[in-house]
């Protein structure tokens, strides 16, 4: 019998919708962080970032990999606590599976403003980060 109080939880399915959205960024794709979509980079997606966009650019990108790598990890937090559940453990698996396929979306991203030495920083030390956090948080379960 299942228990009908198992649920999945909305930032659950959020959080991991946009890992696994971040893993499949493809070289020369850019975000648009409002919706949720990728272009291609092409003199149309410059222009239309540039004038029409709501201001897209790569610092909101990076803000947006932050947020959700962070969101990530507090929400392993909250099932930190119950990892000897069967249930939390298996979200704990899944967030981390998710974040370190996000790093293949990153690095394509890296490539794609590889002129930016900056932002290619920033984004090398996010990637650096979830390694790290990653592996501890799988040597604590």
């Amino acid at each position: 019998m299942v228990d009908k109080d198992i649920h999945i939880e909305p930032d659950y399915i959020n959080t991991v919708s946009k890992l696994k959205f971040i893993s499949k960024i493809q070289m020369g794709e850019k975000i648009d962080t409002q919706s949720l979509t990728v272009s291609t980079t092409n003199i149309i997606t410059k222009l239309y970032r540039s004038l029409f966009s709501r201001g897209e650019s790569r610092n909101l990108t990076f803000e947006f990999l932050s947020r959700v790598v962070n969101d990530s990890f507090n929400l392993i937090q909250k099932y930190i606590e119950y990892k000897d559940d069967i249930i939390h453990k298996n979200k704990i698996n899944e967030i981390i599976i998710a974040l370190e396929s996000s790093k293949d979306g990153m690095l394509n991203l890296i490539d794609t403003y590889k002129f930016d030495r900056m932002y290619v920083s920033k984004v090398d030390t996010l990637i650096n980060a979830v390694s790290v956090k990653s592996a501890y948080i799988k040597s604590q379960i």
